[in-house]
């Protein structure tokens, strides 16, 4: 009996503690109950779409007390320089939304993921392509969370290839058989353009919109090189090698010739010219194609939605233009069948060293790493996924599914240097080949190679003295 009281009483002293256990009101919660926190995003672009992601992360985290502002820029160049300068000054956003290529040059200015056992480099590896991964991990650190792999592709009118090639209705796989179609679809007049129907926007660089994208892809699939390993010298003019077809070459000499070709009455394939687009145009050459005068431009995902929205809006007094039904995609062209390469663009989120709350910034980014968050921002903007559990999904979408595909195989192009210097100089040298009807392109090439080397060592001249200053001031502060 003694026994039976002593155990009733040791359960009502243990209910008596259990009942007096105060409960963590914090449990589950990403914000502290009665606290406030503000997040600001930065982006140039999907600004809709991020926000729905943002009411979605606070929807499904039970966020309740934080509010997220997204503020758009209207550039990705504007960004970055807006970015760098408020973080020289201690301030700056909590997130952003850039390329991948901005994000891997500048590790030092971004936090990194503190990894943990559902989270770590070998999982995020095993999970988005492989252009992603690159741009996202260094040296074991994550430092964002990818979202989008885009690259260039061939948007190309079908009623053309239709009515005017005979063995098929769609562009080749090959650069060899781009120009034979291009060839084919081009028609000459005697209009102050030279041309009735253009085959191909392709062979300048100040009325295209890629330009120097596309001749990127080029040099890059003929095996040049921009820049030695280390990033410390320009190697543009000095790659050479063995051709597909056997023939030993310079490849950048051969690159620039090919392209530059299409701008160039002497050669066949000769199909645009400074009056088939104007440059002071946002449109260039897809303003061209739209009115039915060329037969193929290059161009990103979001690219496609924003020829069929132009169309969609074409006032009748701005003449006659194409059929949407008409507008198809393929792949980008290659070298040779069977080769795969193309440029990719990877968009993705980051978390700046300013940031006011770091770990409820990756607290977000986690949750854009989920699958199904990248999937709903997919469906929200139709940028090409970064999962690689998404790409069949996604790759049975008519004509998106091009560039998803193309994501699995692209890989980056990072330029050491500010890109869009490195972009100007470049795109100036081969303008200039291309006014001058210049055949010794190499000479051109030699002396661009000499100016960017010469840029290339005063900006690690700089980094290294930034460096320095860094760490002496690191050292200054620990002997304090």
């Amino acid at each position: 009996m003694k026994k039976f009281f002593a155990g009733i009483t040791l359960l009502a002293v243990m209910f008596g503690f259990s009942g007096c256990e105060k409960k963590d009101p914090n449990k589950g919660r990403v914000i502290p109950a009665g606290q406030n926190y503000k997040m600001q995003i930065w982006t140039a672009d999907e600004d809709e779409a991020i926000d729905a992601l943002g009411r979605e992360f606070i929807s499904k985290t039970n966020a309740a007390g934080l509010q997220i502002k997204v503020i758009k820029f209207s550039s990705e160049e504007f960004l970055q320089k807006t970015l760098l300068d408020k973080m020289a000054a201690g301030e700056g956003p909590d997130v952003i939304f850039t390329t991948g290529e901005w994000i891997y040059k500048n590790k030092n200015k971004l936090v990194p993921l503190t990894q943990s056992e559902g989270f770590t480099a070998e999982r995020f590896a095993a999970t988005f392509v492989k252009a992603a991964s690159e741009a996202m991990i260094q040296d074991g650190e994550i430092y964002g969370v990818p979202l989008a792999v885009d690259s260039l592709a061939l948007i190309f009118n079908e009623d053309h290839f239709v009515t005017r090639l005979l063995n098929r209705n769609s562009p080749g796989e090959t650069w060899q058989e781009f120009r034979e179609d291009t060839e084919k679809l081009t028609k000459t007049d005697n209009s102050i353009t030279r041309f009735s129907v253009s085959g191909a926007a392709i062979g300048r660089m100040d009325n295209l919109n890629y330009g120097f994208e596309i001749l990127e892809n080029i040099f890059l699939q003929m095996g040049a090189k921009f820049f030695s390993p280390d990033g410390a010298t320009s190697i543009l003019a000095s790659s050479s090698g063995v051709l597909p077809n056997g023939s030993r070459k310079n490849f950048g000499e051969e690159a620039v010739n090919f392209f530059t070709s299409f701008a160039k009455p002497q050669y066949k394939n000769y199909s645009w010219n400074e009056m088939l687009a104007d440059k002071n145009d946002p449109w260039r050459d897809f303003r061209t194609f739209i009115q039915g005068k060329t037969s193929m431009v290059f161009g990103y995902s979001r690219d496609l939605e924003k020829i069929k929205k132009l169309i969609n809006n074409w006032n009748t007094r701005d003449g006659y233009h194409i059929s949407e039904k008409n507008i198809r995609a393929d792949f980008f062209p290659q070298i040779a069948e069977g080769n795969k390469m193309v440029v990719a663009k990877v968009l993705g989120f980051a978390v700046p060293r300013t940031a006011k709350h770091p770990d409820l910034s990756w607290k977000f980014l986690k949750f854009l790493a989920k699958k199904e968050v990248a999937s709903s921002f997919h469906n929200a903007t139709k940028l090409p996924t970064a999962r690689l559990d998404l790409i069949v999904e996604q790759a049975s979408e008519p004509e998106l599914g091009f560039w998803v595909r193309q994501a699995k195989f692209a890989r980056n192009n990072f330029i050491p240097l500010d890109k869009e210097l490195f972009k100007q100089e470049f795109s100036n040298t081969v303008q200039e080949i291309v006014n001058k009807k210049a055949t010794d392109s190499l000479k051109f090439l030699k002396i661009l190679e000499t100016k960017i080397s010469k840029k290339l060592k005063e900006y690690w001249s700089l980094e290294k003295l930034i460096q320095r200053q860094t760490t002496l001031k690191s050292s200054a502060k620990k002997t304090k």
